[in-house]
């Protein structure tokens, strides 16, 4: 009677705990896989105590993981799961404050949990997240919303723990080969980290490209994987990474790139013609036959993309009879190809994302382009020199494509945006390692170099004073050449400036009275448009004209444009600004004192701490600043203080010099800045600190305006 007590006792614990377990499974449903990954941690995630030198800091990551795998189910398709696991100790209000709220992706397998510095361990429940969605803008028509949830961690406080997770799934298209995300990831981030592990899961049937650079950690295999092959990098005591003026970070920091692969089979693995070995796992070199045979395979245009290449022939050879040159038939090929990729986007169909189309989708229509217009032209291939050089490539997504056209007045052609010229190099590539492709494999190349002189910006403004003296009205005139055109090109140019370049006028012919009323509808409509986004670019540009005039800017007019500079043969950008600026000017008993430095526009401040560096410098480009100011003097008055605006600092780095003289009733300014080099060793920094501070210090003179 006992026993069968004790046995029916035993059947209701156990018949309570299944129905438990059922309700918790019922409530959340990846309770059991959540366990599973906190189970997993290992003793990196039982880290609680912070480093020394770290103390002083806001918060301090104890151990990160990033998990990357391949799960092979019988049944079912192949999909993947990418892991991220952060344990995060907080030590001050600040970091308490900032990790409060947690946002994750609305399909992420989420777990949180805060550990109190008494031991004391509480999980973040996974019904509290609150779903909301961030409006994305992927381009100027249309808008993404992007599903999240948010989550409240309650309670925190300094010195507590913060254990969290989130685990994205991945499923493929492609049942024969499925590719994983290409990864470039400095070691160093915005916070220190005492432990981090990159850990990879690979099934059979799988490759991994995986590179360790610039004196980051090796990859290696480890053991405790049944039934895969398992890799990780380890990498410790990193601190925060700090970012310097004129750095390419992936040339200088600790970095790692990879990509993980997985094929169905050894067909689909000779299909591919990527950069793979099923034999070497890890690989981490790139042979040249490789790139080659990848090459091969890439630049071949589809059947829809030769629609395209016979869209452009056409235009050359029926609209330019009287071309023979194959160098302007090459330009003209170009730039109809440049229209028709901005005002004809169902031409090209899934090749065009809204990052543009692909290099290898450029060079293929314009490689066949130019064969069918018999214009002379070879292929390029180049990695940018802001990711490396080409004995470290690793990642097929790394390599550029262009044309090189040897008879022509450019040279290359680089795959567009709305403003990119024939013969414009990214500024990314100059000086890049490059492969010319031709014959039977590929032939050594660097690009070219510019110079100061080929990326120049000229500015000429006139400056009259108010009857008050109070108040500065400035026509200021400015001209970007080469790569200076780049930062202001979007800005100022849009759609409507140029959407008409290749636009036929029509014969004229009677038209019907509704039809008429539809076309001026239609153009009033587009009017509007133009109206509403030139107002937008004046606010803009107002914004952008009181940071670089550093003055209160007001009564601001619209721009007007002189030159677009969408042409190698016209490749200037011009336009006029007209304002006034009310801060200017100080009254000091009966003189008054002009900030007249300001008028060359602000300049690189370098503060006493950035006068030290480690790293080599690493310039966008050369390039060349001018500038002439024409200051009317008021009748009744003279200026003085003219000495501190003449000055000149040169050197092989560059310079600044700065003139100024009174000339038939004006104070005349001219200054010029160059930057000589874009690459210079670290050695050279003084050379730079020279001219760079001369040029501060010149926008901070004055002159003083004196009743005669």
């Amino acid at each position: 009677m006992i026993k069968l007590s004790r046995l029916l006792l035993f059947c209701s614990c156990l018949l309570l705990a299944l129905q438990l377990q059922a309700q918790e499974t019922a409530a959340d449903p990846n309770a059991e896989e959540r366990q599973k990954i906190w189970d997993a941690g290992g003793a990196d995630f039982e880290l609680s105590q912070v480093p020394e030198q770290w103390l002083e800091e806001s918060k301090v990551v104890l151990s990160d993981l990033y998990l990357y795998n391949f799960i092979v189910p019988e049944a079912e398709p192949v999909y993947s799961y990418e892991m991220v696991r952060r344990r995060v100790k907080l030590l001050d209000k600040a970091a308490v404050e900032e990790y409060s709220e947690l946002h994750f992706p609305q399909d992420a397998l989420v777990g949180i949990r805060v550990e109190k510095q008494d031991g004391e361990v509480t999980y973040v429940e996974a019904d509290s997240a609150i779903p909301y969605a961030e409006e994305v803008v992927t381009s100027a028509d249309e808008r993404l919303e992007l599903g999240y949830f948010k989550y409240a961690i309650a309670n925190l406080a300094e010195g507590d723990v913060l254990d969290f997770f989130y685990r994205n799934k991945l499923t493929y298209n492609n049942e024969y080969f499925q590719i994983s995300e290409p990864v470039t990831q400095l070691m160093a981030c915005d916070l220190p980290v005492v432990k981090q592990k990159i850990r990879f899961e690979l099934p059979e049937q799988a490759c991994l490209n995986f590179g360790s650079y610039n004196g980051a950690a090796e990859i290696q295999e480890v053991e405790d994987c049944p039934n895969k092959r398992c890799f990780e990098q380890v990498d410790t005591m990193r601190a925060v990474y700090e970012e310097d003026l004129w750095d390419y970070p992936y040339r200088s920091e600790p970095l790692v790139k990879f990509q993980a692969f997985r094929y169905a089979s050894d067909f689909a693995l000779d299909l591919s013609f990527l950069f793979l070995d099923a034999k070497q796992i890890p690989k981490s070199s790139i042979s040249k036959k490789e790139i080659s045979t990848y090459f091969d395979e890439l630049v071949e245009p589809d059947y829809s993309m030769r629609q395209v290449v016979k869209d452009i022939v056409d235009y050359v050879e029926r609209q330019h009879t009287e071309v023979k040159s194959p160098g302007q038939k090459a330009s003209l090929a170009y730039y109809y190809f440049r229209h028709k990729f901005l005002f004809d986007e169902a031409a090209f169909g899934e090749e065009l994302t809204d990052e543009g189309i692909s290099d290898a989708t450029f060079v293929s229509i314009m490689k066949l382009a130019l064969q069918r217009l018999n214009v002379p032209h070879e292929c390029i291939i180049a990695m940018p020199v802001s990711s490396g050089v080409l004995e470290e490539l690793l990642l097929h997504q790394e390599l550029v494509y262009l044309i090189e056209v040897p008879d022509s007045d450019f040279k290359y052609l680089f795959n567009f945006d709305a403003y990119t010229n024939a013969g414009d190099l990214y500024y990314t590539m100059e000086g890049a390692d490059a492969y010319r492709v031709f014959g039977e494999g590929l032939h050594d190349l660097e690009l070219p170099i510019s110079e100061a002189e080929d990326n120049v910006t000229e500015e000429f403004k006139m400056l009259t004073l108010d009857e008050d003296l109070k108040t500065v009205h400035m026509i200021r005139r400015i001209e970007h050449k080469g790569h200076n055109r780049q930062n202001d090109w979007p800005v100022v140019l849009y759609a409507e400036d140029y959407h008409r370049e290749y636009t036929k006028q029509p014969k004229k012919k009677r038209k019907s009275r509704k039809k008429r009323k539809r076309e001026q509808a239609y153009q009033a409509m587009l009017d509007q448009q133009a109206e509403e986004m030139s107002r937008e670019r004046d606010l803009y540009m107002k914004d952008e004209t009181m940071a670089e005039m550093q003055g209160t800017v007001e009564n601001y007019k619209p721009i007007k444009i002189l030159s677009h500079g969408r042409s190698h043969q016209s490749p200037v950008l011009a336009y006029v600004q007209e304002f006034d600026i009310v801060d200017y000017i100080q009254k000091a008993g009966n003189n008054y004192l002009i900030d007249i430095g300001k008028t060359i526009g602000s300049q690189v401040e370098i503060l006493e701490e950035g006068k030290t560096r480690s790293k080599d410098i690493r310039m966008p480009y050369a390039r060349t600043f001018r500038s002439e100011v024409k200051l009317k003097i008021p009748e009744g008055y003279s200026v003085e203080g003219l000495e501190s605006l003449n000055t000149s600092v040169a050197n092989s780095a560059g310079l600044f010099t700065g003139t100024a003289v009174l000339e038939k009733g004006y104070l005349k300014i001219n200054t010029e800045k160059k930057y000589l080099k874009a690459f210079l060793p670290k050695e050279d920094w003084p050379l730079i600190l020279d001219f760079l501070e001369a040029a501060y210090n010149f926008t901070q003179q004055k002159v003083v305006l004196k009743p005669n």
